[in-house]
């Protein structure tokens, strides 16, 4: 909102700039610069914004991996029926 209000207020710098930008005929180097940044920073935003995406994205899969394995924990430890035991019997057979 302040920003808004310094354009606002303050035209004549507005004017100031736009008048010396036509008589050189180019931005001045400090605005191009300037420029580079922002889209330097837009592009890092854009690419975060991708990756905080993928990370939510992993993170709800995950979260259904966790329920489904609690489930079936749940269900393998009221359901003894479906329990199997792995030893081998002692006689080496």
């Amino acid at each position: 909102m302040e920003t808004v209000k310094l354009t606002h207020k303050f035209t004549d710098l507005q004017d100031e700039f736009k008048i010396r930008v036509e008589a050189t005929g180019s931005e001045p180097a400090v605005a191009v610069k300037l420029r580079e940044q922002l889209k330097e920073r837009e592009e890092t935003i854009t690419r975060l914004r991708a990756k905080i995406r993928e990370l939510t994205n992993d993170q709800q899969q995950l979260e259904r991996v966790i329920n489904v394995l609690s489930l079936e924990q749940q269900h393998g430890r009221t359901d003894k029926s479906t329990v199997v035991g792995i030893r081998q019997p002692r006689d080496g057979r």
